[in-house]
């Protein structure tokens, strides 16, 4: 996915108009069209300052309370079955899944910090262009989303963490 902004001059009839263009796969634009029209401020906004895309696809695009919560139910799933040894099964299979666990959440963080990389650096770029009352507000909200990513980031840490210790458990199961 990509975006290219041209805030004036693109078009010689209308110099001081915006335009934004977004190359995406399909799907991602229906779901761009979908908010942007559930909240008529959204496009004002983003013609204001089309800069606001970059936050629009991000919100648009991602979910990371849900994708944690999905990884934290799991993790509580496992600590069960392992904690119930009646109900584990092969203690071998339990070790692969939970390796498999934690391979997925090594790429969780992975997308995360490439995440909050874009994110750096789409403010580094977007500082130099100057601030407009338009691109405050703007950058209040890339610093809320920089928070939320750190939240994140320490949240798929403590997960992984967790998983190394159930497969430690597993460890000293195997050895009985």
């Amino acid at each position: 996915m990509g975006t290219w902004i041209r805030e004036k001059g693109a078009i010689t009839e209308a110099p001081d108009r915006p335009v934004l263009a977004v190359l995406c796969r399909e799907g991602v634009q229906d779901k761009l069209c979908r908010h942007y029209l559930a909240n008529g401020e959204r496009w004002r906004r983003l013609r204001g300052c089309p800069y606001w895309v970059y936050l629009d696809t991000f919100y648009v695009m991602t979910n990371w309370d849900s994708t944690l919560e999905i990884a934290r139910f799991n993790l509580e799933t496992k600590e069960q079955v392992l904690f119930n040894r009646k109900a584990m099964g092969s203690i071998i299979h339990q070790t692969k899944e939970l390796h498999r666990d934690a391979s997925a959440t090594l790429s969780l963080q992975e997308t995360i910090r490439l995440h909050q990389e874009s994110l750096r650096q789409f403010k580094r770029g977007l500082g130099r262009q100057g601030k407009s009352p338009a691109r405050k507000a703007l950058f209040v909200r890339l610093e809320s989303v920089a928070m939320q990513l750190d939240y994140y980031a320490g949240t798929a840490a403590t997960i992984l963490e967790q998983q190394k210790n159930l497969i430690s458990l597993v460890s000293v199961l195997l050895c009985y």
